[in-house]
């Protein structure tokens, strides 16, 4: 307040004496250098993918020298400057106006209410004040570029193109409008037209890092890859501190398969630029997780949480990187962590939810999903999570229960109907789980996973004829449906008909998830149909080791060791699947019948049914997450 005082003293004695001596003033623009709050670097505002509309606002850079004629006009600017520093928007526009009502024609206060304006969202002034600068300047190049950005940011590109193209001609030895006009280009995917016109502005500065950086990003969407590479490496060498070049690079890199490229990259921007670059920091954890190197993907995020503590998205990244390694303590601990910060956050209550549920805590489980509902009671998903959990523990009544709740909330959502449709199956209440399903069809006839599910139910009570129905016409609605591919397909080979339509379909969906397990089974297991023992026992083994505890594939490989003669291994590979499903009564059978033994007998055996759950990948917890699928 005291400051506030003194300076407006300070203009009253200013206004005083410039009217005593009578003088003109002229001001120089180029000794002012505002800190506005909310407004980002040059170099940062020339590197973003998409202006936005706070990125439309370049600080004042006039080079010419402004005139402000009148010393009352001046006095208004400057109590103006003052409310700007302090944040007082409102306030400085006041005082520019009252500036401005003092010298009608000054460029300088036009563009400063323009700019001052689009601040604040008031685009329809903004836009006035610049064109009646345009008026008085019709080649003013910061309005030009001003107006450019902003129509570009308004999804107006027309009107942004003639800005843009008015600047060029205004000063064709400034690179700035080249770059903004093909960044416009780029965005409308006239890709040739993009790269022509970055490459003019670098004729006119050869040196300018963010050209190269734009030329590198026209080039990855021409799918010119290696050229986009040497232009990031350009502007690199141009600017050892680019942050946004340093992760266009990584990220290409990324997307050709060279992870290991990708880390240096990073690295190096680690070293030269941000020291503590966040995005950088999460691409280097999501490469060493997928490399499975999960001590350094928790080493990087301690780091970060060294410089800070409070930087939830480190610690939910930790969070995901103990889930991946299905450390379910730690993993829980981390989220508990995100919670104590944010305790009304649904989304971190649903991923803690989903960990109870992976680590087969069901009840606590249970426990997150309603304190969801304590939080907000019309929180559908939390309804069909519930619902998903007691189906599966064959509280069948209690899962209808909250699912009615959610069809209630949301009656359109086909989600819930497939929901419902499970939820009755498990409870062996097939009819209703056909009748609810159709309900589903019905308000959305095009869903493909209605379709599906209402198969899979049709298969459980032993229809085949309408699970070829149905499947058929899953895949009718989306031809790259792989579940339904693959289901089909491997329907067919189980039973042994249409073997060659078989293959193809299960092909068609390995095409679509190549390391998909259960598909990698179902392609072993028509090539056994087919005869193909050789082929069958390779695809087989792969299904293994994508899935090594399922019950299904470990009994087909059983089946296909003992058809080439192989006892040994058959035996061995029925007791691992024994172990998996020790409730599997006809491989028991089997077991005995090729002389394998009394499988009670089985030590291992005996473990796995004292367990008392199945273990076999396929049945051992319900799938929470892929249930409840986001419209």
């Amino acid at each position: 307040m005291v400051l506030f005082n003194q300076g407006a003293l300070f203009m009253r004695l200013l206004m005083t004496a410039f009217s005593a001596i009578g003088c003109v003033l002229l001001f120089s623009c180029a000794s002012l250098n505002l800190e506005r709050p909310g407004n980002i670097p040059e170099s940062l505002k020339e590197t973003a993918s998409v202006p936005s509309a706070s990125e439309t606002l370049p600080e004042v850079n006039l080079q010419k020298v402004s005139r402000i004629a009148d010393p009352q006009a001046y006095a208004h600017y400057m109590q103006g400057v003052l409310e700007e520093i302090s944040g007082h928007e409102t306030a400085a526009l006041r005082e520019y106006r009252a500036a401005l009502a003092f010298d009608h024609d000054s460029p300088f206060l036009l563009y400063q209410l323009a700019t001052l304006l689009l601040r604040m969202g008031q685009f329809e002034a903004a836009v006035e004040y610049a064109q009646r600068l345009l008026t008085l300047q019709p080649d003013h190049l910061q309005t030009l570029m001003l107006l450019g950005r902003w129509y570009s940011s308004a999804n107006q590109p027309e009107k942004a193109i003639e800005m843009f193209e008015r600047a060029i001609q205004s000063s064709p030895k400034s690179e700035d409008p080249y770059f903004h006009l093909g960044l416009l280009y780029h965005q409308q995917q006239r890709l040739d037209e993009a790269g022509q016109m970055v490459q003019k502005g670098l004729e006119v500065n050869p040196n300018s890092a963010v050209g190269y950086y734009y030329l590198g990003r026209v080039q990855i969407d021409q799918k010119r890859s290696p050229e986009a590479i040497k232009h990031f490496e350009k502007a690199i060498a141009l600017q050892p501190g680019f942050d946004h070049a340093y992760l266009a690079l990584g990220d290409l890199y990324e997307v050709t398969g060279a992870p290991e490229k990708a880390l240096e990259i990073y690295k190096q921007l680690l070293e030269n630029g941000d020291p503590y670059n966040r995005e950088a920091y999460y691409r280097m954890v999501q490469i060493y997780v997928q490399m499975k190197n999960y001590d350094t993907a928790l080493a990087q995020l301690d780091n970060l949480l060294k410089s800070d503590s409070s930087d939830l998205e480190a610690r939910f990244q930790k969070a995901r990187v103990f889930q991946e390694m299905k450390n379910y303590p730690k993993a829980i601990a981390e989220f508990q962590l995100l919670i104590s910060a944010r305790p009304k956050e649904i989304r971190l209550r649903e991923y803690i939810g989903q960990l109870y549920v992976e680590a087969k805590q069901y009840n606590e489980a249970l426990m997150e999903y309603e304190k969801i509902l304590e939080i907000d009671q019309n929180f559908v998903d939390a309804y069909l999570r519930i619902g998903v959990l007691k189906g599966w523990l064959k509280a069948t009544d209690e899962a209808i229960g909250y699912l009615e709740k959610a069809r209630a909330l949301d009656p359109q959502r086909p989600d819930v109907y497939r929901i419902m449709g499970s939820v009755y199956v498990q409870g062996d209440q097939g009819e209703k789980a056909i009748q609810i399903l159709n309900e589903g069809i019905k308000i959305d006839p095009q869903n493909a996973d209605l379709h599906f599910e209402l198969g899979t139910v049709y298969d459980k009570l032993k229809r085949f004829d309408e699970v070829v129905k149905a499947m058929e016409e899953t895949i009718r609605l989306d031809p790259k449906h792989a579940n339904a591919l693959n289901f089909l397909g491997y329907s067919y080979a189980d039973r042994g008909i249409k073997l060659p339509e078989a293959l193809s379909l299960i092909q068609r969906a390995l095409d679509l998830k190549p390391e998909e397990g259960a598909y990698v089974d179902s392609l072993g297991w028509v090539y056994y149909r087919l005869g193909r023992l050789d082929e069958a026992l390779e695809q087989l083994k792969k299904a293994v080791s994508l899935m090594p505890e399922d019950a299904v594939i470990l009994e087909h490989l059983g089946e296909v060791y003992l058809k080439k003669g192989l006892q040994t291994e058959a035996r061995e590979t029925w007791i691992r699947s024994l172990e998996a499903d020790p409730n599997n009564k006809v491989l028991a059978d089997r077991f005995r019948q090729e002389g394998f033994g009394d499988p009670e007998a089985e030590e291992r055996i005996q473990r796995a049914k004292q367990k008392g759950t199945p273990q076999s990948t396929k049945d051992s917890s319900p799938v929470v997450g892929q249930e409840v699928k986001k419209e």
